[in-house]
């Protein structure tokens, strides 16, 4: 099974998107994006959460 499924099975949603250092999905909070950044030693970031922190929404 390939790393987007796996992603998908935590509840990410919409794109994921892989780099060589991070995944980025949407619809996850902590406990999954954790999981998921410890069982493949990648990054995880949800692009709408970081834009919220950006501009304090």
């Amino acid at each position: 099974m390939d790393r987007v499924t796996q992603t998908r099975g935590y509840g990410a949603v919409g794109t994921v998107d892989l780099t060589d250092r991070a995944i980025m999905v949407s619809g996850l909070d902590e406990p999954p994006r954790y999981a998921i950044q410890n069982r493949f030693g990648f990054q995880v970031h949800d692009p709408e959460l970081s834009a919220a922190e950006v501009t304090g929404r």
